[in-house]
């Protein structure tokens, strides 16, 4: 493992304005020296050298259209083919998809980088804290969301699938995003590759709070404070459909709100 931690932060006072701001940032990288792998026919197959997270799959080069195509192409070895299905490439010239094609593609599954950033604002009896935290360097697979396997083994097809995606259908097989629906298992479609994974880099507004503190209100109370706080805001990201950390969750991400009065007696 190699990496680097950074922590910075600044505080200054311009009249009745006190502001801070501060940041941190996280990069680590592992490398495997020796897992005594088996001899690997093709060099491309050994993991050796390389990240423990490291994303492996088959390289999509589009979708069969016809039945033709797919008895003039290599041979796919993880189910029978229809019209729509995925077309990977051969990457060994053996003329048969298999274990054998898989290669090593884009970054690793968990983030590389992390890294985040914080405001705070006061002035007078207002105060306003602000606090952002991203990362980087990360691939995360479409497969591990319950909405992308639509009508397997009998399931529902979601809206947000139907609004983001356009399947694969004899009568329009042009400029489509994913392969034909089918109801049955299809272990040549619904396997890791480039078709599937996504950038999973992701920034987040993770809180944001605006608070005034009132003077002594009663006797017996030394401060009230009233406050409006928020958290998981927003998220800049790859994915838009789904919280690209949390994309297995069968649950959505929540943004919540509070309002409270905090007293200090």
């Amino acid at each position: 493992y190699k990496g680097i931690d950074l922590s910075l932060s600044y505080r200054d006072r311009i009249g009745e304005f006190v502001y801070s701001i501060s940041g941190i940032f996280s990069f680590t990288r592992d490398k495997q020296i020796n897992i005594n792998e088996a001899y690997q026919e093709y060099d491309y197959l050994y993991h050796t050298g390389y990240s423990k997270n490291q994303v492996y799959g088959l390289e999509a080069i589009g979708l069969f259209n016809s039945q033709v195509e797919i008895n003039n192409s290599p041979v796919q070895s993880f189910s029978v083919l229809r019209p729509g299905d995925i077309k990977y490439k051969d990457q060994n010239g053996d003329n048969v998809i298999d274990e054998k094609d898989v290669i090593r593609m884009y970054k690793t599954s968990v983030p590389e980088v992390y890294y985040g950033f914080s405001f705070n604002l006061a002035w007078r009896n207002f105060s306003m804290n602000v606090d952002f935290q991203g990362v980087t360097n990360k691939t995360v697979s479409l497969l591990n969301s319950p909405l992308y396997q639509p009508l397997v083994n009998n399931g529902n097809i979601s809206q947000t699938f139907l609004d983001n995606e356009k399947t694969w259908t004899p009568e329009d097989p042009n400029n489509v995003s994913m392969p034909r629906l089918t109801t049955q298992t299809n272990n040549n479609n619904y396997r890791q590759g480039t078709l599937w994974y996504r950038n999973g880099s992701f920034l987040k507004l993770r809180n944001l709070e605006v608070a005034y503190d009132f003077p002594v209100v009663f006797r017996a109370i030394n401060k009230m404070r009233l406050y409006l706080r928020g958290s998981n805001l927003f998220s800049i990201d790859h994915i838009k459909f789904a919280d690209p950390e949390q994309l297995q969750a069968s649950y959505p991400s929540l943004r919540l709100f509070w309002a409270g009065i905090k007293l200090h007696f």
